[in-house]
């Protein structure tokens, strides 16, 4: 029977009864339906409410409180025009519906629904509080939500939190179901968790930030902003079991954050009906931090941006690159020799210089011994953002900036986007070497009143820095074999610490002492599942993994670690075509297994140099390393550690930016500027609106690469490799050896260098300019054909290097020395070798081979010429003495300068040179095994270079007073000695044309001449 009580109503506005049930002890029936009806009536219960077979209602304008236990066998309907306060158990074998006007709470109190569960109001306080759901929950709120560590809410089902107001988080939030929170803001703080089962639903008007845990089958993710960031003891994940969506305009994503998902992962500006991410972001940032999809990644962003926010590098001296040495100089002689090509002789009075390969001593000459250092930029911290997916990667949408991080895919890297800076700032590693120099100048004097000659030495202190050189600069600190790369990056040689091994929260310390490892996956989110680990290695040695050593992680652990550690080693995601993360990391410690059964190799045992240098297969072997505890004290663990066979060994190594797939695509609307790596396995596209610009980078594939800019291609001490390589460019190629120059203050002097040697290496080389192609000092070697052409002018040139050292003891001693070198390009094709241009094609110091044929044609004139080394030289030289009867002065000066014309050389099996004008060949060899033709529409000028020498010597020697006269005899008075030299020569260096085996045919339209 129902239990109904009726509140009369009172005369005024304010009831003049409301309930109280604290002294019934209690109310027991099958059904119970308590309904207030007087406006403001409230309910007080502080026994039992039971309904023993049914439903309890009640509904009340008042305030509801319940301080005992309330039970419905089905169903339990409270509704309150104000608030409902529990502070004992309202509970239902069936559903809960709670309905407050204003608020409810259920501090250290519970709400137990045995099927679905609504609550509706516009606060909830659960502080200490259970609220749970064998079916599904519902809560719809219009205020704050704050979840506090310790408080419960889940649902066996789904669970939906829904409020005008804000979301916190600090607590659990669990839906075997879906999960379903929206609010104007969410905020999933350190210790909170958000995870479903199926779907985890996040939706936010404004921002949703995340330092704690969100886990799901599949995650949307809907807000205007979200950030997954760390409170600097350990960052936030979002990991997805299955599929990822997150649409936001603004995302961040940073200080070791993640992002994963072990399906499809996909960013855009907002989510769909479908919970789908569409349309664009307008901006991503990964900095420091990971983007992981073991499936699909797709980004679309007006910005996106991966970066390495804590990479910080220093110059640091390299003691065992120190050298030491002594270099001599005769006056009047540039050569330079060492230590092992003479001695000194000492006669007493005066040391000579004797050259050993002639005998010959020298009086005159210049010691300089030489102190040389060497320092480089060595990184001392680096922690690069990562984007990653195990298959396809799709990028869409503006600009991509890689800043000394990592882009990679398992699959296909495509991109349709504005532009792409593969480098970021300072992306390349610097050595300065710098040089003290101490210079003495040794020449002999009269002395003992000019009855003998005399040491005389003026030494002056120099100091000189080369030009800088660049190298690649790791973005990974510890070395090849160093497994604690998966999360933290500790500096090389440190121990890590148990923190920087967890990083994230998908990682947590194992508390339990019999764990057989240190480091545990969340367990909400491998729902407990148990993945491949090194037991199995252990197994298939027969050792029981229980009396092992411990490891440093469970199996999801170390699969990751391993996945960590090839894409450092390789570039790659996987070493091979594997099917999986699993089935690669299973067959690696088969191999591993194999060796050690082979060779005795014990679990711990690390393989040294020789042993890796040995390896035909790619392992995973696991060694002992050392871990610093949260309590400071150590543990010895094992890790598995990925050991490369020589299959690699010629594999490209990632250094500094990094962007890896299969295949990659770039279609850029702007251009690419790259001066990291762009590596593909099989093909390499790269389709630019305006430019390609390849600095000090590398563009590699293992197959076909295409570039293709709108207008120009610059390869500037970069290297591109491929099987198959095309450049196609709009307007210009340039493919550019960079030079630097330094200059030493202390002397004035100037040094020009070149730095890395632009180089494009294939097994086939298509570069086809619409206006110039102009070569510089770089090198293009190809094993099958190499064809260079131009609509306008095709150019070999060279570029000038200069050394140059000025020495100044006083005003009246001095050495100049300036060396200028030339420095061509070269051209080596396995194949035929064609270079071709609309109008003019010109050659200075250029080497061209063609194993078959080399074809030059030109619509206009060929210039086959040569490029000029010069040097120059200075020397002063002021001795002057005075005693008490006699003084004496010597002055030399001389000066030389000479310069060196260095030709081009043509070389082919068969050679062939067709111009539309005029055909020059300049001080150039033109060499074919079968027929060499020449032919021009105007004339055939086959001429000379030149190579000069000039000097101006001029030698005043004058003694005044009382000296010797020669033979026995004494001379008083003055005596002046000039010797004033002057030479100038010009030789020429006449071309040559030949055929070893075939003819030489010479065909000009008007004119031949030939010279030399």
């Amino acid at each position: 029977a129902d239990l109904g009580v009726q509140v009369i109503e009172g005369r005024d506005k304010q009831p003049t009864v409301s309930i109280d049930l604290s002294q019934m002890g209690g109310m027991y029936a099958n059904h119970i339906r308590l309904i207030g009806t007087e406006a403001g009536v409230g309910v007080r219960s502080m026994g039992n409410i039971a309904a023993q077979a049914g439903d309890i209602q009640i509904d009340s304008s008042g305030k509801l409180t319940f301080i005992g236990d309330t039970t419905a066998a089905q169903r339990l309907q409270i509704a309150s025009g104000e608030s409902i306060v529990n502070q004992g158990t309202l509970s239902a074998g069936g559903d809960i519906d709670l309905h407050a006007s204003d608020h409810i709470d259920n501090q250290a109190a519970q709400l137990l629904a045995g099927g679905d569960l609504k609550l509706n109001s516009n606060s909830l306080d659960n502080t200490g509080g259970v609220i749970q759901a064998n079916g599904n929950a519902s809560l719809s709120l219009s205020h704050d939500y704050t979840h506090a560590q310790g408080d419960t809410l889940n649902a066996v089902g789904d669970l939906a939190i829904s409020t005008s107001g804000n979301v916190i988080n600090q607590g659990e939030l669990t839906a075997g179901g879906n999960l379903s929170v929206q609010a104007a803001t969410i905020a999933n703080h350190h210790d909170g968790l958000l995870s479903a089962g199926q779907l985890t639903l996040l939706k936010a008007g404004q921002t949703i930030t995340n330092t704690g845990r969100i886990f799901g089958d599949d995650i949307a993710i809907g807000a205007q902003s979200l950030t997954n960031d760390s409170d600097r003891t350990s960052a936030g994940v979002i990991a997805a079991r299955n599929t990822l969506h997150i649409g936001a305009q603004q995302i961040i994503n940073r200080e070791h954050a993640l992002l994963k998902s072990e399906s499809n992962l996909a960013i855009g500006g907002s989510l769909d009906a479908e919970h789908h991410a569409t349309g664009s972001a307008d901006s991503i940032v990964n900095s420091s931090a990971t983007i992981d999809s073991a499936g699909q990644l797709a980004i679309t962003s007006a910005a996106l941006t991966n970066t390495n926010a804590h990479f910080a590098s220093e110059i640091e001296l390299d003691p065992s690159q120190t050298r030491h040495w002594t270099e001599y100089e005769l006056d009047g002689n540039p050569t330079v020799y060492r230590a092992d090509d003479v001695f000194t002789s000492d006669s007493g009075s005066t040391t000579k210089l004797v050259i050993r390969a002639t005998g010959a001593s020298h009086d005159d000459y210049t010691t300089r011994r030489i102190t040389e250092t060497t320092s480089r930029t060595v990184v001392i911290e680096s922690d690069p953002g990562q984007i990653r997916a195990g298959g396809d990667l799709l990028l869409s949408g503006g600009s991509v900036l890689n800043d000394k991080s990592v882009i990679v895919a398992g699959g296909t890297l495509s991109a349709q986007i504005e532009g792409l800076d593969n480098g970021g700032s300072n992306p390349l590693g610097e050595i300065y070497v710098h040089q003290d120099i101490t210079s003495t100048h040794h020449t002999s004097e009269k002395c003992a009143g000019g009855f003998k000659r005399c040491n005389k030495e003026s030494t002056v202190r120099l100091q000189r820095d080369l030009p800088v050189t660049h190298f690649d600069l790791g973005i990974w600190q510890a070395d090849s074999h160093q497994p604690y790369n998966s999360i933290g990056n500790p500096a090389h040689g440190q121990t890590p610490r148990l923190d920087q091994l967890t990083g994230h929260q998908l990682y947590r310390p194992v508390t339990t002492p019999d764990a057989t490892y240190l480091i545990e996956t969340h367990p909400a989110y491998t729902n407990y599942r148990r993945y491949l680990s090194s037991d199995y290695l252990f197994g298939r040695l027969s050792m029981d993994p229980q009396a092992m050593q411990k490891r440093l992680g469970d199996g999801y652990y170390e699969q990751q670690l391993i996945t960590n550690q090839i894409l450092q080693l390789t570039g790659r995601q996987t070493l091979g075509t594997y099917a999986s993360q699993e089935a690669q990391y299973q067959a690696l410690m088969d191999a591993g297994v194999a060796y050690a059964q082979q060779f005795a190799l014990l679990p711990g045992m690390a393989l040294s140099a020789a042993q890796m240098a040995t390896l035909t297969t790619d392992m995973v072997w696991l060694v002992e390393q050392t871990v610093m505890l949260a309590d400071g004290s150590s543990q010895q663990v094992l890790v598995p550690v990925v050991y490369l066979s020589k299959l690699h060994a010629d594999d490209v190594k990632p250094s500094g930016a990094l962007i890896a797939a299969d295949k990659i695509d770039l279609r850029l609307n702007g251009s690419l500027d790259n001066a990291g790596t762009l590596q593909a396995d099989q093909q390499l596209v790269i389709q630019a609106g305006t430019d390609i610009n390849n600095r000090l980078g590398t563009l590699s594939s293992k197959g076909d690469t295409l570039l293709v800019a709108g207008r120009d291609i610059n390869n500037q001490s970069g290297t591109i490799q491929a099987e198959q390589l095309a450049l196609l460019a709009g307007r210009d190629i340039q493919l550019e050896t960079l030079t630097n120059t330094s200059t030493s203050s202390s002397n004035s002097s100037i040094q020009i260098a070149l730095d890395r040697i632009s180089t494009i290496n294939a097994g086939t080389v298509t570069a086809q300019a619409q206006r110039d192609l102009n070569v510089s000092a770089a090198v293009i070697t190809s094993s099958g054909d190499t064809s260079l052409m131009a609509g306008r002018d095709l150019n070999l040139k060279a570029v000038t290097t200069q050394d140059e050292l000025n020495v100044t003891y006083d005003s009246k001693n001095h050495l100049y020395q300036h060396q200028e070198q030339a420095n061509g390009s070269v051209i080596h094709s396995g194949g035929n070798t064609n270079l071709v241009a609309g109008h003019d094609l010109n050659t200075a110091a250029a080497y061209v081979n063609a194993e078959q044929d080399l074809n030059v044609l030109a619509g206009g004139a060929i210039t086959i010429g040569s490029a000029t080394h010069s040097s120059t030289y200075d020397q002063e030289v002021y001795v002057d003495t005075d005693n008490v009867i006699s003084s004496s002065s010597k002055h030399i000066r001389d000066q030389q300068s000479s310069t060196q014309a260095i030709g081009t050389t043509l070389s082919g099996d068969k050679l062939t040179l067709q111009a539309g004008t005029d055909l020059h060949v300049i001080g150039s060899d033109l060499v074919a095994t079968q027929d060499l033709q020449l032919t021009a529409t105007n004339n055939v000028n086959i001429l000379t270079s030149q190579n000069s020498a000039s000097q101006t010597y001029r030698k005043e020697e004058k003694t005044s007073g009382v000296f010797s006269g020669g033979g026995i005899g004494i001379t008083v008075g003055v005596k002046t000695e000039d010797n004033d030299q002057t030479s100038h020569q010009v030789s020429n260096n006449a071309s040559t044309l030949g055929s070893t085996n075939g003819h030489v045919s010479i065909s000009a339209g008007k004119t031949y001449t030939q010279t030399g």
